[in-house]
């Protein structure tokens, strides 16, 4: 859930500190693809600032959910949300070794805060203490399924 609520944090100063005029404008241009000119205009700025944002919270909410789910005692969310942070771990991992994302600054502090968050929040996950709150919360949902809904 931490990760998700950094992701809707760091959107919205992202959001709210970017000078939204100039970075359209410095997105919008041409190129020639396959012999053909291709135009980037304002509005295809516009759209996939609005859906890689849309994506962001999506994301955000699906962890917040699989992690909701995992307290109420269900092991499949964690391990579902275990998979999904390996691979966003990975894939970080990735960027950095091959230098397409550097590490440190302004500029990765979302990314190295999610990172962090991630990281901790999957160790916890698996801690004896966890496995042990998971087995009882399936141990007492058994159990009300058989004494109270007969």
């Amino acid at each position: 859930m931490a990760d998700g609520a950094v992701t809707v944090v760091f959107v919205a100063i992202r959001m709210a500190t970017t000078d939204w005029g100039t970075y359209v404008s410095s997105r919008v241009h041409w190129f020639v693809h396959n012999g053909h000119r291709i135009e980037v205009t304002p509005g295809l700025v516009v759209l996939t600032v609005v859906f890689g944002i849309a994506i962001a919270l999506g994301g955000a909410a699906v962890q917040v959910l699989l992690a909701v789910t995992t307290l109420r005692g269900f092991a499949w969310a964690r391990i579902v949300l275990s998979i999904l942070v390996a691979i966003g771990l990975l894939s970080t991992l990735g960027d950095v070794a091959t230098g397409k994302l550097r590490v440190g600054g302004w500029d990765t502090l979302t990314s190295d805060a999610t990172t962090a968050v991630l990281a901790a929040g999957i160790v916890l996950l698996w801690l004896p203490v966890s496995s042990r709150y998971l087995a009882a919360v399936k141990t007492e949902r058994i159990h009300y399924r058989q004494t109270r809904l007969r």
